[in-house]
C-alpha cells in the first residue's frame, strides 16, 4: 500500500512542471477575491468551496507547482481512501489493494491530480463521505441505535457529503451510487436514511446556489463540446438540444443506477454472474481508452469524482476472474499511463507570455474574455520576477462594437490575444471598422491561442470592408460567456 501512495504521488509530480493554462488561473482567478465576495457574486458554475480553500493556500504562494499540490494531496488521499472503503466494506485484502492502485495509475487521475481545478478535491470528499455513509448505513441495518450514536454518525456524513457537494457538482454521482448501496442493501431505515440526505442537500445548496451563481453560463462547456463534435460527424444539432440529450442521458444512468440495485437486491443469482464481471472490466477498460485521447475534456473530467468507486468495482469484478485478466487490466492501464503523462497542457502560457512580453514593448494588447485569467496570472509572475509585464486590456464581447482603451496612434502596432478554438473564433466577432483602421501584419496560433501583430492605419479605408457572418459555433460560444464576461 505505501508503494501505491509513492505511485499515486510520484507520478503526477511528472507533470508539475507544466504551464499553468486558462482554467487553473480562473482557479486562481477566483482563489483572489475576497471571502465575502466569493459567497455573494460568485458566477461560475463550480460552487464555491473549491475557491475559498484555494484562497488560503494562495497566501504561501502563486508558483505553478505550488498552485498543484492541494490536489495532489487530494488524489492521494483518494487512493488511500478506496482502500480503506474497500476493507470496511469487507473486500479482501487483494481486492482493496487492485482498486487502490488501479484509481492510482488510471489516466484521468494522475491528469487531474496535477491540475488546480477541484476535481481530486471534489473526489477525495465524496470518498470520505461515502465512507461516513457506508458506515452509517450498517449502522442502521444492524440493532436500533442509540439517539446520541444515530446523531454523531449522520451529523459526520450529512458534514461530509455537504463539503463534498460544495467542492464540485460532480461529487453528485458518488452521492448517488452510495443511495444505491442503500437501496441494495435492503433500504434500511428510511425516514432517518433520507433525513440525513436532506440535510447533507440542503447545506450544500447554502453552498452552491446564491444569486450570483444563477446568473452563471447559461449552456455548459459540455453541451457545446458535445454539439461541436456531432457537428462534424454531419449531425445538425445545437447546444440547446445537446443540453436535453445529456439531461435524457443522465436520467437515463440514474434509472439504470436504480435497475441495477434492485437487481443486485432482489435476485441473488446475479451476484455470482460471471458474465457481469466481464462486463464491468471491460468497461473500466473502455473509459480507460476514452480518458487517455486527447480532447473533450469537458467530458473527461465529469468522471474524475466517480472515479475511485469506479476502481473499487472493478476490482471486485476482477477478484471473479482469472488472476492473468488482471495482469492484463493493469498492463493497459500502466501503458495508457505512460501515454497521458508526456502530453502537454492544453494551452502552454508561460512561453506564450514570455514572447509577448518581448516583442510588444509597452505596446497596447487586446486580451479577449477567455485569455484574461491566465495573462492577468502570468502578467503578476513577470512583474514579480523584475520583468516588463503587457499594457493589456480586456477585450470582452459583450462591449462590442465599442473596442478597449488604450489604442495605439496612427502608425504604431496593437496586438490581440484571442483564445481560437472549436468553441469560437472571436475574430469573427470584431466590428468592420476595426479592420478599417488596423492592418495585420503576422498571426501565431499556438495551443489554441492566437496572437495577431496589428499596426493602425495612418489613414483608415472608407468604405469598412464587408465582413462575412460569424460562424454557428462563434455564436453558440456567447450563449455561455466565460465567467468574467458575466461577473457583476
Amino acid at each position: 500500500m505505501l508503494l501505491i501512495l509513492w505511485l499515486a504521488m510520484a507520478l503526477p509530480l511528472l507533470r508539475f512542471n507544466l504551464s499553468v493554462w486558462s482554467d487553473e488561473a480562473t482557479s486562481v482567478w477566483f482563489g483572489r477575491w475576497p471571502l465575502s465576495q466569493l459567497f455573494t457574486r460568485l458566477c461560475d458554475p463550480h460552487p464555491v468551496g473549491y475557491y475559498a480553500a484555494l484562497k488560503a493556500w494562495l497566501t504561501l504562494g502563486e508558483q505553478e507547482w505550488w498552485l498543484r499540490w492541494p490536489s495532489l494531496a487530494a488524489a492521494v488521499l483518494a487512493v488511500a481512501l478506496t482502500y480503506r472503503l474497500a476493507r470496511e466494506m469487507r473486500l479482501s485484502e487483494r481486492t482493496a489493494l487492485l482498486a487502490a492502485l488501479l484509481l492510482a495509475i488510471s489516466p484521468l487521475q494522475l491528469w487531474y491530480a496535477a491540475e488546480a481545478r477541484m476535481y481530486t478535491l471534489a473526489a477525495a470528499l465524496a470518498l470520505l463521505a461515502v465512507l461516513a455513509g457506508w458506515r452509517l448505513l450498517r449502522a442502521l441495518a444492524g440493532p436500533p441505535l442509540t439517539p446520541g450514536r444515530q446523531i454523531t454518525l449522520g451529523i459526520s456524513y450529512a458534514a461530509l457529503a455537504m463539503l463534498a457537494l460544495g467542492a464540485d457538482y460532480t461529487a453528485v454521482l458518488p452521492w448517488f451510487a452510495l443511495q444505491m448501496l442503500w437501496l441494495a442493501n435492503g433500504l434500511h431505515r428510511p425516514k432517518q436514511w433520507l433525513a440525513w440526505q436532506t440535510l447533507a442537500l440542503a447545506g450544500a445548496y447554502l453552498l452552491w446556489v446564491n444569486a450570483a451563481h444563477r446568473t452563471a453560463v447559461a449552456t455548459s462547456f459540455q453541451a457545446f463540446t458535445l454539439a461541436v463534435q456531432l457537428n462534424h460527424f454531419g449531425f445538425d444539432i445545437t447546444p440547446a438540444q445537446t443540453t436535453g440529450l445529456l439531461r435524457l442521458a443522465m436520467i437515463g444512468l440514474a434509472a439504470a443506477g436504480v435497475l441495477a440495485a434492485w437487481l443486485w437486491q432482489r435476485w441473488s443469482r446475479l451476484r455470482h454472474w460471471p458474465l457481469l464481471w466481464w462486463l464491468v472490466s471491460t468497461a473500466w477498460v473502455g473509459l480507460t481508452l476514452f480518458m487517455a485521447v486527447p480532447r473533450l475534456y469537458s467530458l473527461k473530467r465529469q468522471w474524475v469524482a466517480l472515479l475511485p468507486l469506479l476502481a473499487l468495482a472493478t476490482a471486485y469484478a476482477l477478484s471473479h476472474l482469472p488472476r492473468r485478466i488482471s495482469v492484463l487490466v493493469l498492463a493497459l492501464t500502466v501503458a495508457l499511463a505512460v501515454v497521458v503523462l508526456p502530453m502537454p497542457q492544453r494551452e502552454s502560457w508561460r512561453p506564450i507570455m514570455a514572447e509577448l512580453a518581448a516583442q510588444t514593448q509597452g505596446a497596447p494588447v487586446w486580451v479577449d474574455e477567455w485569455s484574461v485569467t491566465p495573462v492577468a496570472y502570468y502578467d503578476r509572475q513577470l512583474r514579480r520576477q523584475g520583468r516588463p509585464g503587457l499594457n493589456w486590456s480586456s477585450l470582452l464581447s459583450r462591449d462590442l462594437p465599442r473596442l478597449p482603451e488604450p489604442q495605439p496612434a496612427p502608425g504604431h502596432d496593437l496586438w490581440l490575444i484571442l483564445s481560437e478554438g472549436p468553441y469560437r473564433h472571436f475574430g469573427e466577432l470584431m466590428p468592420a471598422d476595426f479592420f478599417a483602421q488596423y492592418e495585420l501584419l503576422g498571426r501565431n496560433d499556438t495551443d489554441g491561442v492566437a496572437l495577431l501583430h496589428y499596426r493602425r492605419r495612418l489613414t483608415p479605408l472608407s468604405p469598412p470592408p464587408i465582413l462575412p457572418p460569424p460562424s454557428r459555433e462563434t455564436l453558440w460560444s456567447l450563449e455561455s460567456a466565460f465567467p468574467l464576461d458575466v461577473c457583476p
